[in-house]
């Protein structure tokens, strides 16, 4: 073969969606540590029938709020799996593409998918 092929995989954007997951699920955590703080504010300064009502709805809220967490953080260890299986899937192309670099079934390979 007259040429050396370099094969390389870009997962930049996966790397970024990532990030952003983890920026978000931070906003997210936060969000709930100043809803937990109110909760106890309102608890501690309010024993009207408004009051209970307002405290189901933030429960609801805080029970929405996991689910989207676990959700999220379901995509995101998901994401990780997928970035593994496309580095093992990369290093296995760049072996296989390395095994058949010389001798004549590489040359023909080369030929074939160069020429069309």
């Amino acid at each position: 073969m007259a040429v050396a092929q370099t094969f390389q995989k870009n997962d930049a954007g996966l790397r970024a969606l990532n990030q952003a997951l983890d920026t978000q699920v931070e906003h997210m955590r936060h969000s709930n540590q100043a809803v937990g703080q109110l909760i106890e504010e309102v608890n501690r300064d309010f024993q009207a029938e408004a009051s209970l009502t307002w405290q189901n709805k933030v429960g609801e809220w805080q029970q929405n709020y996991a689910q989207v967490t676990r959700l999220v953080q379901e995509v995101t260890d998901r994401l990780l799996v997928a970035d593994g299986a496309i580095n093992a899937a990369h290093e296995e192309a760049v072996q296989m593409s390395n095994s058949m670099e010389s001798g004549p079934a590489g040359d023909a390979v080369y030929s074939t998918l160069s020429n069309g």
